[in-house]
């Protein structure tokens, strides 16, 4: 303890210190693991939910406790202090264990009388507004501090109230599974606290609901806890070291599953429905008491079955019951097989969508300003419900100022702050080389332009459907297009302008301090980037293993769109080719493109262009005169649309309400 608590005040790198961490908590563990031999070889039988619940009081603690006193050091000085101080409380520690007497627990009898600690209990205080510096996040901690103080209160007499009733009740028996009687409200608490969490969350109550349900929820966490370690404690006395060996490791892992799973999690379906979903899970965890309780019926019913197998048993089943309420909500067939297509919107000579766009679109150009306003009049006309804004800035070419004007339309769910609202973000350039003269760039990227409008108009109806069928439906995910500026290289050579000063401009415009995003950069949830597509046989490869996951998401819809004779295109392949790998290799290289501002930044990425990946040649027709609408494949076009509204219909959990 003391050596990793040193090293992590001294690592010079994260890697570093995360080894340090990882150490750090296998150490730790010993000590939470061996308390309750400690507490097995001290204390009496009837005493142990009560020592217990003293154990467990710090254990849950500290993850409240630590982070207030940090908040303050880190306030004033470096953050390394905060592990130096640890270092010297674990060695102040080691000491006392290596030459002082140990100290026995004061066994005295509590007082009869118990009106003075509940007369204590008088709520929760006020306290300023939420902010993001560091000296105000101890007030968010303090609300759990005082919820696990309420709980150790209320466990220090409930567990022996309990305890005697059991015992009066059974001829002066007191078997293990009575530990257990008191989690059934406890149980109910935890579920009421996550439900309303989830609601305060979503729906953005007064921060005091937040607070005064985050303690109430620590409450509950209390009492449940020293109640299971105290029946583990009875049911297994001489294997009191293995059981708490697995009691420490579950709530290690629950600790690491908060900080990996819970935030995504949270952030892609709304903090109501994931709350809700944690809610269910704690209220089915009451049949495990249920079936604990009877255990010993149910081994003399079925001597065959030892109690644990009947236990895992119960336990599959529920994981197998629970589990599909926990991924990813997947398309029906019948929703594919009636995806919106854009019949003749496609039309290179007068289709409503792509042709306006096949001309030149070279930045500051009459081309350019024509196929903006082609943009705002589709969403003004056909799209009313989202807003369109631009965003400006100016590049120098050949001693000109060249403007360069992004589009951004967005539609988010109705009465929540922009601040809260994450955006799966679609992306394409509407630009066209400069050289040679005359280019189009149909696949460069009038037609991912095209591709995008499709895909908005075809799922903008299930939005509206969605929102605005109960306010129990919203969730805070919206959506957002962006038709970059100045992505080709203009003179001198460089590129990606309207890109980087989007970025930019996002990045340092906050939101307000409330917010759950600190800025609008942070609220985008993907960032699809569409170029060169267009073209027959397009192959697209996966360039970022933090988005991999979603690349197969999307292959499997590809792959579910084949099957069900949804794709118009021939071809012999796959075009996302990279479905069967587990991770993206060495291989394969970020093309550079419209998505470098935002991947620096953070946003996770994932980019569909059409690109061998192992030659790392564009299509035949990239950047020459041959680039036109004549030579587009239109089924592949269609195609395209088919599986970006399927993927939109996916993200953004759509199923039931697409026509």
């Amino acid at each position: 303890m003391v050596g990793t608590c040193a090293w992590s005040a001294a690592a010079t790198s994260f890697p570093s210190y995360l080894a340090a961490r990882i150490i750090n908590g296998f150490f730790c563990s010993v000590g939470q693991g061996g308390a309750l031999m400690w507490i097995k070889d001290l204390f009496f039988f009837h005493e142990h939910p009560k020592v217990i619940n003293y154990v467990e009081f710090s254990i849950i603690m500290s993850p409240y406790l630590g982070p207030l006193i940090t908040s303050f050091i880190v306030s004033g000085v470096s953050w390394r202090w905060a592990f130096w101080l640890c270092t010297i409380m674990s060695g102040v520690g080691l000491v006392l264990i290596l030459f002082l007497d140990e100290s026995l627990f004061d066994r005295k009898n509590p007082p009869s009388s118990r009106g003075s600690y509940i007369s204590r209990l008088t709520g929760v205080h006020q306290a300023k507004d939420w902010e993001h510096k560091s000296l105000s996040q101890w007030y968010f901690y303090f609300f759990g501090i005082v919820g696990v103080l309420v709980g150790w209160f209320a466990g220090h007499f409930l567990h022996d109230a309990v305890g005697q009733y059991y015992i009066k009740r059974h001829g002066g028996r007191l078997d293990p599974e009575a530990r257990l009687i008191i989690t059934y409200p406890a149980t109910m608490i935890c579920c009421v606290s996550l439900i309303i969490l989830g609601l305060a969350f979503q729906y953005h109550w007064h921060y005091m609901v937040i607070a005064v349900f985050a303690a109430t929820q620590c409450v509950g966490v209390m009492i449940v806890t020293t109640a299971i370690n105290a029946y583990l404690l009875d049911s297994y006395p001489e294997g009191s070291g293995i059981v708490g060996a697995w009691v420490t490791a579950s709530r290690n892992w629950a600790g690491f599953m908060a900080t990996y799973i819970q935030i995504d999690w949270v952030t892609r379906i709304g903090p109501a429905k994931a709350l809700g979903i944690q809610a269910a899970i704690t209220f089915a965890s009451v049949f495990f008491m249920v079936f604990l309780q009877v255990g010993k019926l149910a081994f003399t019913m079925h001597p065959k079955f030892s109690p644990f197998s009947i236990l895992l048993q119960a336990v599959l089943t529920l994981i197998l019951a629970v589990t599909p309420t926990l991924t990813y909500q997947f398309v029906s067939n019948n929703t594919l097989t009636h995806l919106p297509r854009p019949k003749t919107d496609f039309n290179i000579h007068n289709g409503t969508l792509l042709s306006p766009i096949l001309r030149t679109r070279v930045p500051g150009s009459p081309g350019s300003e024509a196929t903006r306003s082609h943009f705002t009049h589709f969403f003004a006309r056909t799209l009313p419900h989202w807003q369109v804004e631009f965003q400006n800035s100016t590049v120098k070419s050949n001693a000109q100022d060249i403007p360069i004007v992004n589009v951004i339309a967005t539609r988010d769910p109705p009465g929540i702050p922009a601040g809260n609202i994450s955006r799966l973000t679609l992306v394409a350039h509407y630009d066209s080389k400069n050289s040679p003269e005359g280019f189009i760039g149909a696949i460069d990227s009038a037609a991912p332009c095209a591709i995008i409008m499709h895909a908005v108009r075809s799922i903008d109806a299930a939005l509206s459907r969605k929102w605005g069928k109960s306010s129990t439906q919203q969730t805070a995910e919206g959506i957002q297009v962006i038709f970059t500026d100045g992505e080709e290289a203009l003179d001198p050579p460089e590129m990606l302008f309207g890109a980087r000063a989007l970025a930019a401009e996002w990045e340092n415009t906050p939101y307000p301090p409330s917010s759950r995003y600190s800025s609008r950069i942070k609220a985008i949830s993907l960032f699809v980037l569409l170029d060169l597509l267009g073209s027959s046989e397009p192959a697209i490869a996966s360039y970022f293993n933090t988005t991999h996951d979603v690349y197969r998401r999307a292959a499997m819809l590809e792959k579910r769109l084949r099957g069900l004779n949804q794709f118009k295109s021939g071809g012999v392949r796959p075009w996302l080719i990279d479905a069967d790998r587990d991770e993206i290799g060495m291989n394969r290289f970020p093309i550079y493109d419209d998505q470098v501002p935002f991947e620096e930044r953070g946003v996770d990425v994932l980019h569909w262009i059409d690109a061998n990946p192992d030659t790392g040649e564009f299509p035949k027709v990239w950047h020459t005169l041959d680039d036109t609408g004549e030579n587009l494949d239109l089924d592949v076009m269609e195609d395209w649309g088919v599986l970006l509204v399927a993927f939109i219909v996916e993200w953004l959990e759509l199923e039931g309400y697409m026509p």
